[in-house]
């Protein structure tokens, strides 16, 4: 009798739980969880991936680095992947990779130590740019690199402790914009349309209670702040509107994660959400603009799940199985559907095709 009754607990207890992911299932659509699906890729490394780059002309061609500060590629959206980096680049951690917006064969690998390779052939072969014993960027990690999009000539830099840089030859010589008074942050952006407008976060000491957005008009020779955030621990990712430079996004992160918009080039801002309580927007290439239809949006947070919006962050839908925290989001140029995300609390690279 015992046992028959026995049984019959864990009988119940089975439907039970069957019944709770049920209810849990209906409430997730109910309340605007997105039914997205998710899947795991075949790679490229089994340690975390810290950042990726996608080909903007070519959807089959993605890079990726890992903790170990290799480079990885992939030429079928994420089937097989070869490392590129193998004697080529000594470093053992990125922090940032870049695919320029001109050639898609000419990429840029930041690592944590102020190096900063650079391919012109789609990985074959890697030269350094930026030695950190060099000229210019002694002493200092660069913690973020932003080409501009109108100019392949114009590139700014940021470096940890001095501030931002730009190069107007590609990165052959640079000079020091002293006036930014930004000192740490790890996000640039350039306006898509004009080299000259560019947008830094600012990481505040440990004095200060409040972060900022810096901006320049005038390729640096002057700066405003154009966004003050009390209470937070920086601004750690700025998105223009490829489509409309006019629209701006802003991420901030603190004891409670923040997204600003400023639709007239950083002139007023509003608080897009409430959305992302207890949770941070971490970095710059966690928070991006659908280039096809740029009411779409999409953030990725530590701990607080992955978002998107269709109604320029007016609301906001939490995608169903996207990882809880990503180090990296990256999205196919050539078709937005296609949605690569690096996981934070394991090594695995996700992907969604819808």
């Amino acid at each position: 009798m015992s046992d028959q009754n026995s049984f019959t607990r864990i009988v119940l207890f089975i439907l039970l739980i069957v019944s709770l992911f049920a209810i849990a299932f209906v409430l997730g659509s109910l309340l605007g969880y997105d039914q997205n699906a998710w899947v795991q890729t075949k790679g490229p490394t089994n340690g975390f991936i810290n950042s990726l780059g996608i080909d903007p002309t070519n959807p089959d061609i993605l890079y990726a680095t890992d903790e170990e500060g290799r480079i990885f590629k992939t030429t079928d959206k994420g089937n097989t992947w070869k490392e590129v980096s193998a004697g080529e680049i000594m470093h053992t951690f990125s922090d940032e990779l870049i695919v320029s917006p001109h050639d898609p064969e000419n990429i840029w690998s930041v690592d944590g130590v102020a190096n900063v390779f650079e391919t012109t052939n789609g990985g074959s072969t890697w030269s350094q740019i930026i030695d950190p014993y060099g000229d210019g960027f002694r002493f200092g990690s660069v913690y973020a690199i932003a080409p501009a999009p109108s100019d392949p000539d114009t590139i700014y830099a940021f470096k940890n402790g001095f501030g931002i840089f730009k190069s107007i030859d590609g990165g052959g010589s640079w000079l020091f914009l002293d006036p930014s008074e930004v000192d740490y942050s790890y996000s640039i952006a350039v306006d898509p349309t004009n080299p000259d407008i560019v947008y830094s976060g600012y990481n505040p000491k440990q004095s200060q209670d409040w972060a900022m957005v810096r901006q320049t008009t005038d390729g640096g020779d002057s700066w405003r702040t154009s966004l003050m955030v009390p209470h937070s621990n920086g601004i750690t990712s700025v998105a223009i509107d490829p489509n409309n430079p006019e629209t701006i996004y802003a991420g901030s992160r603190g004891e409670v994660g923040e997204i600003y918009k400023s639709v007239d080039r950083g002139n007023s801002w509003s608080k897009l959400n409430e959305h992302f309580t207890m949770c941070t927007v971490w970095g710059q290439p966690q928070l991006i603009v659908d280039p096809n239809d740029t009411s779409i949006a999409y953030v990725a947070t530590w701990l607080g799940g992955t978002w998107k919006t269709t109604d320029e962050g007016e609301t906001w839908t939490l995608l169903r199985d996207a990882p809880v925290s990503s180090t990296a989001l990256s999205l196919n140029l050539v078709n937005s559907n296609i949605i690569y995300s690096a996981d934070r609390t394991e090594p695995k690279l996700w992907k969604t095709t819808n």
